[in-house]
């Protein structure tokens, strides 16, 4: 039997004077799964500019987890009009 399920992809990155430092990404199913993955792509601006880098992932992260709780509630609100 085939099951399919929607995701949406978020993807970013942290760059600092034009030079990528990190790469985000995380997607979020249906069932409100978050697979998130990070990477530090340039090892030697990363540990000059640590806390800027740092809030950027955290600021991702965030954006991620509000998506997540946005469709959970408009996934909530469909079933109650079903």
């Amino acid at each position: 039997m085939l099951v399919k399920e929607k995701t949406i992809t978020i993807n970013g990155k942290s760059e600092i004077e034009g030079q990528v430092v990190a790469t985000m990404y995380c997607s979020i199913g249906e069932n409100g799964v978050i697979n998130s993955n990070t990477n530090i792509v340039n090892g030697v601006i990363y540990n000059q500019n640590k806390e800027l880098v740092q809030s950027d992932i955290d600021e991702f992260t965030k954006f991620c987890r509000d998506e997540e709780a946005s469709r959970a509630s408009n996934s909530a609100i469909n079933t109650l009009e079903k």
